[in-house]
């Protein structure tokens, strides 16, 4: 690979414009147990090159490819950079614009993630697929293994990294003839560790949600509330698309105007962590090659600052380079977060009397991330502050997530993660008021 992107970078400075170059081997696998048994299993390697070319005005991104020819992927990004710009292209230029072979640019391998392969954890996903008195019970498990690598005239830097996420669906039908499904999700640095936690993550609350009996169709639900720390990361999601400096740019995002006023509850802090050491992603620098690091978005309930790339950095007050996303090979970096977080409490959440607990909802990715409007299906479970806890499902939940942020009276100690492409969102458990609850 590494000679494959210098021969990248040396047909760009031939031709006389900058050119940089990402590419990531990747080894995906993914696995399905159910009811004790494998439902199937396979691993895919993959590897794919991104180039970015610019003239010094317009830039252009397109997949690089490594089958095929170099000169000609060049040419057609040159072609896109014509079309852009409306000027005529560079004319090829024997000077490089990088060192010569003989003067490797500078070279970083930075730290990172490995793990083994699942080879190891069979027989526990095997096992985590069975729950005594359920129908069904299906667990899926996927783990990427990466090497991230940019390169650019005068530097080339790499790093590997892993994900994991595990979904633990299952279907019960209790001695009152009622139905009750579980659908739950969790993502960390790998399945090894995600499977070390599997009972307190996930197993406790869906054994919970399959045995509690059916709340009533007449009972009223209580007016306290509380959403799962999974449910709360699916918020947090559309947090992010509101602390996107693009977003802002464009006028489009609600907190636009407000850097530096109080947008949260004084125990709200929202930080955006790419080498959080238990998050779900690891990522020393960003997909436009920017060393990352930890930043504190909002503090103590205060505006601090945007998601950014190079370009935002320089139009969005509050946003630096270091939080590109690529969302494919032929896309231009946007601002995007790494691991995006509500910072957790110190101690659990307890409350007294009787609560509403959000568990799951249904829709959550038809909400709107600019306006941080949602409504969507929920089920929970009502638990009366003496020991006794119903299943209810039906429910109907809607709100605002910049508004719940002002309305977070209390929060957990223990952070769950929801994903969405190449970002993570995390949250522990939420005490919230605010929220429109049907049934």
């Amino acid at each position: 690979m590494d000679e494959l992107l210098v021969d990248y970078l040396d047909e760009c400075g031939r031709r006389g414009i900058h050119g940089e170059v990402r590419a990531i081997d990747e080894r995906r696998e993914e696995f399905v147990a159910r009811n004790g048994s494998v439902e199937s299993e396979g691993v895919t390697n993959d590897a794919v090159v991104s180039l970015a070319v610019s003239d010094g005005a317009q830039w252009a991104v397109l997949a690089g490819g490594v089958d095929v020819d170099v000169r000609t992927v060049v040419a057609e990004g040159l072609a896109l950079l014509r079309s852009t710009s409306g000027r005529d292209a560079p004319k090829e230029s024997p000077v490089t614009a990088r060192p010569g072979r003989g003067d490797a640019p500078d070279r970083r391998e930075w730290p990172g993630r490995t793990v083994a392969g699942l080879d190891s954890l069979h027989d526990k996903l095997v096992a985590a697929s069975v729950f005594p008195g359920s129908r069904e019970c299906e667990v899926r498990a996927l783990q990427l293994c990466r090497t991230v690598q940019h390169a650019t005239p005068q530097r080339s830097q790499t790093f590997p990294t892993t994900h994991g996420s595990l979904v633990l669906r299952a279907t019960r039908t209790g001695a009152d003839g009622e139905t009750a499904h579980v659908d739950r999700a969790e993502s960390g640095p790998d399945l090894g560790w995600l499977l070390e936690r599997f009972d307190d993550l996930m197993l406790t609350s869906a054994r919970q949600q399959l045995l509690a009996p059916a709340l009533a169709p007449a009972a009223a639900l209580p007016g306290q509330v509380v959403l799962a720390g999974s449910v709360a990361a699916q918020l947090v999601c559309l947090l992010g698309e509101a602390l996107s400096a693009e977003a802002v740019e464009r006028g489009s995002s609600r907190l636009a105007g407000r850097l530096g006023l109080q947008v949260g509850a004084r125990s709200v802090t929202v930080i955006d962590d790419p080498l959080y050491g238990t998050g779900p992603r690891h990522l020393p620098f960003d997909d436009e090659g920017t060393a990352a690091a930890a930043r504190a978005l909002i503090e103590r309930g205060r505006l601090r600052g945007f998601l950014g790339s190079r370009i935002q950095a320089a139009e969005v007050e509050g946003s630096v380079p270091g939080n590109a996303r690529q969302p494919d090979v032929t896309s231009a970096p946007r601002p995007g977060a790494s691991n995006l977080f509500i910072v957790p409490a110190s101690s659990p959440l307890r409350l007294d009397g009787p609560t509403l607990r959000i568990t799951q909802t249904h829709g959550m990715h038809l909400a709107n991330g600019i306006t941080g409007e949602f409504a969507t299906g929920a089920t929970g479970l009502v638990e009366d502050g003496g020991g006794n806890v119903w299943h209810v499902t039906g429910l109907s939940v809607a709100g605002n997530v910049l508004d719940l942020l002002q309305n977070i009276a209390g929060m957990g100690s223990t952070l769950s993660w929801a994903d969405d492409a190449e970002s993570s969102f995390g949250s522990p458990d939420l005490h919230v008021t605010g929220l429109t609850i049907g049934r």
